[in-house]
């Protein structure tokens, strides 16, 4: 039975990096962190508004594939069973972990759609 836990955890980190690793190129509207916090500082015109509202609809789109991401892990937990999952609901090897992930990201991507309205918004304003 640990065999096949171990097995299975390594079946599916393994999907997972490899699902990461051939998801779609970042945008290249996506900013460093250290980009965007500059540009953030600085935004006074309305292409700087734009850069930073591209941004984070790019930031959102890579945060709704994160999120799809573990909504399959988690429903590949679910169909195979794990009792891990009653000792200890929140490890890395549980649908409860992932449901946990896809919530945050959602959340995650939300909020930047919100910044991306916001920053269209001043665009707009400052023409």
């Amino acid at each position: 039975m640990k065999f096949q836990r171990v097995l299975l955890t390594g079946v599916l980190w393994t999907l997972f990096a490899a699902l990461t690793l051939n998801a779609v190129q970042p945008s290249p509207d996506l900013l460093s962190s250290k980009e965007a916090k500059a540009l953030v500082l600085k935004a006074n015109t309305p292409a700087d508004h734009q850069k930073l509202a591209r941004h984070y609809k790019a930031l959102a789109a890579a945060k709704d594939v994160e999120a799809a991401e573990h909504k399959e892990l988690a429903a590949e937990y679910r169909s195979k069973g794990n009792a891990m999952a009653s000792k200890h609901p929140m490890s890395g090897a549980t649908a409860e972990h992932c449901d946990y992930f896809v919530k945050s990201t959602n959340d995650a991507a939300r909020a930047a759609r919100e910044m991306a309205a916001a920053h269209e918004k001043m665009a707009s304003a400052s023409k």
